[in-house]
């Protein structure tokens, strides 16, 4: 992937910083890593050590479930390049929320939080609207959520009133 031309873009889109010179300073401070098909970004629960954004690919954030004693995860939202992940490492207390799990190859950048609450201090306009997108993200994925959870409960209470699950 080439860094100067590919990760700006994807981090002007992932925090809607409306100018590729900051998002260049920005992508400077993180580092790739790349994910092979079915392979787990993070876990729900574990603690929260980077905040990411998706270069290229899929990745689906899935909530672990165990409904009417069958063990299954819900997936809550898929999403794709420009999305933020692991917004949990600069929100307390700390701890991802979801499962993210690679649909195919994907390409992310990778922050440390650290990195990111410096550099939002360093730079308090665009720090502003970084963590304003965060906070989108945030409400966003928690609308997913009650959607998702919605409709597992729905399907649980139809299958219960059957006299089995599926």
């Amino acid at each position: 992937m080439d860094r100067n031309r590919d990760w700006p873009r994807a981090i002007e889109k992932a925090f809607d910083l409306g100018d590729t010179a900051i998002a260049r300073a920005l992508a400077s401070l993180g580092r790739p890593v790349s994910y092979e098909a079915g392979q787990k970004l993070f876990e729900c629960g574990a603690h929260a050590d980077a905040i990411s954004v998706v270069l290229t690919g899929e990745v689906d954030l899935c909530l672990p479930m165990d409904l009417l004693s069958t063990e299954r995860g819900v997936t809550i939202d898929r999403v794709e390049e420009g999305a933020i992940l692991g917004w949990s490492a600069v929100v307390n207390p700390f701890r991802y929320v979801l499962s993210a799990w690679a649909v195919g190859q994907v390409e992310t950048l990778v922050f440390a939080p650290e990195a990111i609450r410096e550099w939002c201090d360093e730079n308090p306009k665009p720090g502003l609207r970084l963590q304003s997108q965060v906070a989108n993200v945030i409400g966003g994925r928690l609308a997913s959520m009650i959607r998702a959870l919605r409709g597992e409960i729905e399907h649980s209470v139809r299958q219960t009133r059957r006299g089995g699950y599926e």
